[in-house]
């Protein structure tokens, strides 16, 4: 979307675009929406410009500072024994949206009392009926999964797992760095900005059409959407990323709302052609994810142009990355896992059920996907050269030396494209090359230990010159390119190409 015509640009916000679709939606639909970014990024600004452009009665909450009487008023019992709430100003009462402000530094008794409010627009059990939205932010905790988590933000802790959940969208804002020069600068002059004065009446109407678009959109998709949900669902427990049921039946009603927004968006002329794919995928990745910071842009490198689905799979991926509970739990989900993973689910939802690419790609062995896909009659060479790429590079230390030794072997390399050939090549040179190593070690020092253990385990291999010759020359290579951390590496190691090769030979060579 242009910087000229893009809702958010006109409410005098910079380098926001790409936020527009998934925060439309979540208005669409009144689901809660969470902000994560740092601090000076614009989660509050974005808001606050929201509210104000519908003409919302809304609350600004620090839960940081929060206590529960600022929510309900006080307490206090009338003249029939009754107890009542003495509203202030500041009470949730009455309002149609709310903003809840560093969700992430508040106290684990604010945290339960929020709850509720979130989850069924309720506080002590009553109902807030004049309560739409309820938004969210915080600043980005640290990586849980990190030995030594480093961060700026010591008081930002992870979400509690249910509250977290409680958030079908959850967006990141960008780092304003990664920002065009133009943008850069605008946003350093954003102190001029202006609100464009027709904004009100055109988000309104971008809304409403949204609305009234989401009950046909959700008839003619949501069958294919529900299907893609479930794959790129497993998908992701593969790569111990789990997402509960409700996480999934949120993402799929995501994806549907954040398509009905994008269908409203053109509808209304506020759709930029620019951003649109711009042709059939190559079949790569981009080199650099973080350098395609528009997410229609992500989908252009790597879906074919399919017409009636164009908008559609534009929908699927910017709800995906926008639906995601991992950020605010503290658990990093690299990007461009997901861009493969979503890639991968698209395909496979679209695809004929009798396609034996499907079949080849429902198969979450590693393994046992290259050997369908070499042995499979008509496979495009660059869905074959995905296949067995994806697999040499994520296979351990040790199996991909097994499976480089059984393409040649097996002569299936004679199948593959250059660039695959050339990567098992590559692999298979470290286990039949002599590996020269000169190096000086100190006695008990690590290096000298790791060394030790690999004499010790070439030892006991008499009687297999051939094998004893290929593994000595694939440690030697491992131990010369520091692969090879601990001793514990090399038992590691060999274990992986005696259970590979014995996978895929049907018995060690």
């Amino acid at each position: 979307m242009s910087a000229s015509s893009g809702i958010f640009a006109r409410l005098g916000l910079v380098g926001l675009s790409s936020l527009e679709a998934p925060i439309l939606a979540s208005l669409v639909t009144q689901s809660p929406l969470l902000l994560i970014g740092p601090h000076g990024s614009g989660k509050s600004l974005l808001l606050e410009r929201i509210a104000e452009s519908l003409d919302l009665s809304w609350r600004h909450y620090n839960a940081s500072l929060l206590n529960f009487d600022d929510l309900v008023g006080y307490p206090m019992p009338d003249s029939s024994g009754q107890l009542k709430f003495i509203q202030t100003p500041a009470s949730v009462w009455g309002a149609q949206a709310v903003f809840i402000d560093e969700i992430s530094r508040a106290r684990v008794d604010i945290q339960n009392r929020l709850f509720p409010i979130i989850h069924e627009k309720k506080v002590q059990g009553l109902p807030l009926t004049e309560l739409q939205h309820r938004w969210a932010a915080m600043n980005p905790p640290p990586d849980r999964e990190d030995d030594n988590p480093q961060g700026d933000y010591a008081g930002s802790v992870e979400l509690d797992l249910a509250l977290a959940d409680r958030f079908p969208f959850q967006v990141r804002m960008p780092d304003w760095s990664k920002f065009s020069e133009e943008d850069q600068g605008r946003v350093i002059l954003s102190f001029q900005s202006k609100i464009d004065l027709g904004i009100k009446a055109d988000l309104a109407k971008v809304l409403s059409d949204a609305r009234d678009c989401l009950p046909t959109v959700t008839a003619q998709w949501s069958e294919g959407v529900a299907r893609y949900v479930r794959i790129i669902s497993r998908i992701l427990l593969d790569a111990k990323r789990t997402l509960s049921a409700r996480r999934a039946s949120m993402l799929a009603r995501n994806i549907l709302a954040v398509h009905a927004v994008l269908k409203s968006l053109k509808a209304n002329g506020m759709g930029d052609e620019s951003d649109s794919p711009i042709g059939p995928s190559n079949g790569q990745l981009p080199t650099d994810i973080k350098e395609l910071t528009h997410p229609r842009r992500f989908l252009a490198s790597v879906l074919p142009k399919t017409s009636k689905k164009e908008s559609l799979s534009d929908a699927t991926w910017i709800a995906l990355l926008n639906s995601m509970p991992f950020a605010a739990s503290g658990i990093n989900l690299d990007e461009g896992m997901l861009l493969r993973a979503h890639k991968e689910a698209w395909k496979l939802a679209d695809m004929n059920p009798n396609s034996p690419l499907l079949m080849i790609l429902n198969t979450t062995d590693p393994l046992e996907r290259v050997k369908l896909a070499v042995s499979a009659k008509g496979l495009p060479e660059g869905e074959l050269t995905e296949i067995v790429v994806d697999a040499l590079t994520n296979q351990p230390i040790g199996a991909k030396h097994a499976l480089a030794e059984w393409l040649f072997e097996s002569k299936s390399v004679a199948k593959l494209s250059v660039v695959a050939a050339d990567e098992a090549a590559k692999v298979y040179r470290e286990l039949t090359c002599l590996q020269e190593i000169h190096e000086s070690t100190t006695p008990l020092s690590l290096r000298h230990k790791i060394w030790q253990r690999i004499e010790q385990k070439l030892g006991v291999l008499t009687g297999e010159e051939d094998k004893a010759e290929r593994l000595a020359n694939m440690l030697s290579a491992l131990f010369s390119s520091k692969q090879l951390q601990d001793p514990e590496d090399v038992d590691r190691a060999l274990n992986a190409f005696s259970f590979t090769q014995a996978r895929l030979f049907g018995s060690t060579v």
